[in-house]
């Protein structure tokens, strides 16, 4: 049965009719269920009428369209061809056919290969537009060839299979046909024309899920609350925090219990050493193979609580200072023997001063905030 099926639809590739009147039962069956010994079909465009494809059941779909500079996209009736001034030389990034898919929340994705159907113009007397095509993708900015090759006026099947980086997807993968070295014929258009593509793999449910994720101020605190579904053992929940939304630090990390179908905590960040500013949250997944997951970032603006302590926050080699003290302020960085280091200034309202620090400092720092009337002094140690 299962050879009769792959028989079947791989004739869909070839076969436009044979493709129209597929049932959608059979086609269902082969996009809905997973077997891990066997890649299932994640994603199919016929483009009969239409640019609709029909996704698997762990994964959404990115649009197939044409570039902006492809000024006439149209169907013809059961292909979807791009026409306009296809590039005559080499490769132009302006010019392509993009589509992709996209793991569904709590899924990933194993691309195994590619069917890409597709060929030039036949139009005129021997055909038009591009001779050549190159596919590439957004996993590394569009800038490697996953595959290349020739376009005749006749339909051809170019089976690609992208590598072990499309292997573990946590997020969506989008794939670019270029088209160039252009040829017109007598009377040609010149055109890329797109008959079928199909994207094989498998999608599986992750073995841990974010369910929710959150962050509000109380008090004196800033309550942050999760919850998390796990099917394996030896998954880690993180929580990081930054204080300018790049710079993420671990404060919290917690083993949920296996199959826990809903893994609650409650976490509480002291809201003191971090006042008059906006803090950022998220919540980190690590699984055993070492893949992480993030959930969307919780930001906690704290500008209105006023700090009651010098406050000294180290990211990499900048240190963040907040003073306690009112007014324009001058902050000065000491080594412990007294070099100066590092000076600062601020415009007051106690706002958060950026100091450089030079590179490969360890050890005790002093820091000293003065505002000509009062001073602070606070210590940092760099391990």
């Amino acid at each position: 049965m299962k050879n009769h099926l792959s028989a079947v639809f791989g004739k869909t590739l070839r076969n436009k009719g044979a493709r129209a009147i597929l049932p959608a039962l059979l086609l269902s069956f082969l996009l809905g269920s997973v077997n891990p010994g066997q890649a299932q079909a994640l994603a199919i465009w016929g483009f009969n009428g239409n640019n609709n494809g029909t996704a698997g059941a762990y994964n959404s779909l990115y649009p197939a369209v044409f570039s902006p500079a492809v000024t006439g996209p149209a169907y013809n009736p059961s292909v979807f061809y791009g026409e306009g001034v296809w590039p005559a030389g080499g490769l132009d990034p302006a010019w392509y056919f993009e589509f992709g898919v996209a793991p569904l929340s709590g899924n990933s994705l194993n691309i195994s290969s590619l069917a890409i159907t597709m060929r030039r113009s036949s139009t005129g007397s021997a055909g038009g537009g591009p001779n050549n095509w190159v596919l590439r993708s957004n996993s590394d900015g569009y800038t490697s060839d996953l595959a290349s090759g020739t376009l005749t006026t006749g339909a051809v099947t170019y089976n690609v299979s992208p590598g072990p980086s499309f292997l573990s997807l946590l997020t969506g993968r989008r794939f670019r046909i270029y088209g160039y070295n252009a040829s017109l014929s007598s009377g040609a258009l010149s055109r890329l024309v797109m008959e079928n593509i199909q994207i094989n793999g498998i999608g599986t449910i992750l073995p841990a899920r974010i369910l929710n994720f959150g962050a509000m101020l109380r008090g004196k605190e800033t309550r942050i609350n999760y919850r998390v579904a796990t099917d394996e053992a030896g998954v880690s929940s993180v929580i990081e925090r930054s204080v300018n939304g790049t710079d993420y630090k671990e404060i919290d990390r917690s083993s949920p219990s296996f199959n826990a179908e809903d893994y609650r905590r409650e976490y509480a960040d002291a809201v003191a050493p971090l006042a008059g500013q906006i803090v950022y949250y998220r919540l980190k997944l690590v699984y055993r193979s070492g893949q992480q997951v993030y959930s969307s970032v919780a930001a906690v603006d704290l500008t209105q609580v006023q700090p009651v302590n010098l406050t000294l926050i180290r990211q990499g080699n900048t240190l963040l200072v907040r003073p306690a003290i009112s007014g324009a302020t001058q902050v000065a960085v000491y080594t412990t023997g007294g070099q100066l280091l590092r000076q600062a200034r601020s415009n007051g309202n106690n706002s958060l001063l950026s100091v450089e620090l030079p590179g490969q400092l360890h050890g005790l720092l002093l820091v000293q905030v003065s505002n000509g009337r009062e001073t602070e002094n606070g210590k940092l140690f760099i391990p």
